[in-house]
Parts: C-alpha cells; structure tokens; sequence
C-alpha cells in the first residue's frame, strides 16, 4: 500500500504556528527562571563568605557555601540540557513542519538573509551556562582554599597555637 501524502490544511498550519511559538516561549521562560535562580544562589553564595564571628560558626557556613555552589552547577548543568532538548524541538519543528510555509520561512530566516541554523541557534543557551558552570566551579575550588586556610586556626587543628 503507497501512502498518500495529505495536504496541509490551514488548521494544520495554525497549529504548527502554535506550536513554534509556544516552544519559543517555553525556551524563554526557561532562561528567565534559570537567570533568576543562579542570582538567588550568587546572593546566597556571597552572603555565606561574609559570615563571620566563632570559627565553627564560619566553618557551617563555609560548608554552606560549598553545597550552594554545587547546587548552582548541577542547576546550571540540567537546566542547560533542558533548554538545549527545547532548542532542538524547536529546529525540528521548524525544518519539517513549517518548511513548507513560506510566510514562516519569511520570517524565521529574516526575509531570507540567514539560514535556518543561524535563526535557530540561541548563544545564550550555548554558552552562558557553560561560563556559570565554570563560575560555580572555581567558587566552589576558591571556597575550599579558604576554608583549608580557616581550620588552620581551628582549635581541634594540631597546629592550633592554644
């Protein structure tokens, strides 16, 4: 049996349409809630290094401040792949679906001025996170340096001068 191939109707067309646009919408709000929540941990991140006063009471909140760096890489590392699967469904849509509509064509490829691979690649979602990641990770490695040096002075250290 040959399958035929359906025509597009304009129904289907409305819906491809919605569909690209709710994808780009997702993808943005998933960048929005990502830039929120890696400023809520920076804050916290930075508010924990100034916490001062007994050594144990600086060595909780070193510590503290070790697990919130982890917290922001991993959120960075699942929230990169999460938006990078919605870019690619995105780009599918787009190639096989809507390729045939030239209006969509239009517009996505800026009047036929970039290619669907330029108008599909978001740098944001290919490179932010990476340099946040990087960010959480030095954090993480500078936190345990100061920490190291803090024990240093810690009454159960050996090298204590008490």
């Amino acid at each position: 049996m040959l399958k035929e191939k359906r025509k597009t109707n304009r129904k289907e067309e409305i819906s491809n349409w919605a569909l690209a646009e709710n994808a780009d919408n997702v993808l943005h709000s998933r960048i929005q809630s990502y830039l929120l929540a890696q400023t809520f941990l920076v804050a916290a991140y930075a508010t924990l290094l100034t916490v001062g006063g007994e050594t144990k009471v600086i060595l909780l909140a070193r510590i503290m401040a070790c697990l919130v760096a982890v917290l922001g890489f991993v959120i960075s590392w699942y929230t990169r792949r999460r938006m990078l699967s919605i870019l690619g469904k995105f780009k599918y849509l787009i190639e096989n679906k809507l390729a045939a509509d030239p209006n969509f064509q239009d517009y996505i490829t800026q009047g036929g001025t970039v290619g669907v691979d330029k108008a599909t690649r978001n740098e944001f979602v290919n490179h932010i996170p990476l340099i946040i990641q990087s960010f959480w990770v030095i954090a993480l490695v500078l936190t345990l340096i100061l920490t190291t040096n803090d024990l240093a002075v810690f009454p159960f250290n050996p090298a204590h001068p008490s």
